[in-house]
């Protein structure tokens, strides 16, 4: 990520198969990032890089957002809980 955005145009995408050696001709290359290009919005972002490259990563990196995102939801449900029973007491 070249210019620091957070997303790989496809120029940084072949600058780094390039520094990866993996040895694939560059059309190649090119389908790659097209196929990894979710929304075709012509970026890679952090997701779609992770998705397609380290699929079990993704997963794990999905299931810690999730769990993230629950534990608030989870105390604002028992707050409302509480404040339900207090009103009914």
């Amino acid at each position: 990520d070249e210019d620091g955005d957070g997303n790989l145009n496809l120029s940084e995408f072949m600058a780094l198969i390039n520094q990866m050696r993996i040895g694939i001709r560059a059309g190649v290359a090119i389908q790659l990032f097209m196929l990894f290009d979710d929304d075709q919005n012509g970026f890679l972002d952090y997701h779609e890089f992770l998705r397609h490259l380290f699929p079990e990563e993704y997963v794990l990196d999905q299931q810690q957002r999730a769990k993230t995102f629950q534990e608030p939801n989870k105390r604002v449900s028992e707050a409302l809980n509480h404040l339900d029973a207090m009103r009914v007491s």
